[in-house]
């Protein structure tokens, strides 16, 4: 049978494409050359333009990401949730359907056990809707009393037991007491526990 199989690095000639392939992994030609993290060959220009950024970014300092060291603001967080909201909805009208928030049916059935012990009109999903501050939607709020209320499963705490937030449920509540100036409470499920922040 012919050897018909010729690696294109070093010249050698072999029977069958395998041997070849197998023969890739060892070949002394091919592995003088650069090659990229993956271990694909970088061909000579590409090379050396690789060679330029990483001197520029490294040695020169010049490139530099424009977010380094940089942490979003609230503010930030949600001009960039109410544009992904808009978005949704645009494409879900082309489609003729309706976006639809989820409602946690146990922490309305609680906001209104909180409404009749404390004289409170805190409207939610199931009494009115979900008031909207910027991209955020409110388990609970009182436009009088000026008060929102959330209630707070194990998933939006860090340590649920220290009753520690997490950072982007801690990001929302600066946002939200911002901008209405509130008193704000929320209540923590696994411990049954209702606090004020």
């Amino acid at each position: 049978m012919e050897n018909k199989w010729i690696c294109e690095y070093c010249g050698n000639k072999f029977k069958t494409r395998k041997e070849l392939y197998a023969h890739f992994k060892v070949c002394e030609e091919k592995l003088k050359l650069p090659h990229d993290k993956s271990g694909r060959i970088l061909k000579p220009e590409r090379h050396i333009k690789r060679l330029i950024t990483f001197h520029k970014h490294y040695i020169e300092g010049k490139i530099v990401p424009w977010n380094k060291g940089k942490k979003n603001t609230p503010e930030h967080n949600a001009h960039i949730a109410e544009g992904t909201i808009r978005f949704l909805n645009k494409q879900l009208e082309e489609q003729g359907k309706i976006l639809f928030p989820r409602v946690n049916t146990v922490g309305c059935a609680y906001i209104d056990e909180l409404n009749k012990k404390y004289n409170w009109h805190l409207q939610h999903g199931l009494n009115g809707g979900e008031i909207h501050v910027g991209p955020y939607s409110l388990d609970g709020y009182d436009k009088e009393l000026n008060i929102v209320f959330e209630y707070d499963e194990p998933q939006h705490y860090i340590d649920v037991m220290n009753n520690i937030l997490t950072e982007h449920d801690l990001n929302r509540m600066q946002y939200i007491k911002e901008q209405l100036h509130c008193r704000f409470f929320r209540y923590n499920e696994r411990l049954n526990l209702l606090y004020e922040c």
